[in-house]
């Protein structure tokens, strides 16, 4: 019984995602999502409290995602600063491959009202804190520098990349690949804009 609880949820979440991504969040209806699983209507409120429950769950889900996949992919990298790039690249790389729901996202996270703006935050607790486990990896190796604030340090290169997304695939600005998306972040971010040359 547990277990197909288990399913029907993450069937749910599953159709949720998809419908949150094809009509945005405003016009998916919470019943339709029930019935595209191939569930009643009511079936949904059993598991999500409200519309904005299921989005908030969707949004907590990909974060994890992107978390794990990143946690894979840097998994055997020693260098703080190469594990950064790497971390980075399978954001975007993520980010490319889920585009539609992961816009959706952002536009709705970033115009929430600040108390649900508090509930995205903390949803994307997992993703947050592995950048800044990298980075406090990277100050103890002595890669960064001893001064830098992990928390601030990480707040800016992900605000960097939240944009770079939102103007590359929202806006339809040609960037770069997800790997050039990547390098630029790292540039920008590690070595900074300053010319040291003359």
């Amino acid at each position: 019984m547990k277990k197909l609880k288990e399913e029907t949820r993450q069937k749910l979440l599953k159709t949720a995602a998809t419908e949150f991504a094809r009509l945005g969040y405003s016009k998916t209806n919470i019943n339709q999502v029930s019935i595209k699983a191939g569930f009643g209507k009511g079936t949904i409120y059993n598991y999500f409290k409200s519309k904005f429950d299921l989005f908030l769950t969707v949004f907590n889900t990909t974060m994890e995602d992107v978390a794990i996949e990143i946690r894979e992919e840097i998994s055997a990298i020693e260098d703080p600063i190469h594990k950064l790039k790497q971390a980075i690249y399978a954001d975007f790389r993520y980010f490319e491959q889920n585009s539609d729901l992961i816009i959706i996202i952002l536009r709705e996270s970033y115009a929430a009202e600040r108390e649900k703006q508090a509930e995205f935050i903390k949803a994307a607790t997992p993703l947050f804190e592995l950048y800044m486990n990298i980075i406090n990896e990277g100050i103890e190796k002595g890669s960064y520098r001893k001064d830098c604030n992990p928390m601030i340090a990480t707040l800016q290169f992900l605000g960097m990349s939240e944009n770079l997304i939102l103007m590359q695939h929202a806006l339809g600005a040609p960037l770069g690949t997800a790997e050039e998306l990547a390098q630029t972040v790292m540039d920008t971010f590690i070595h900074g804009i300053e010319n040291r040359t003359g």
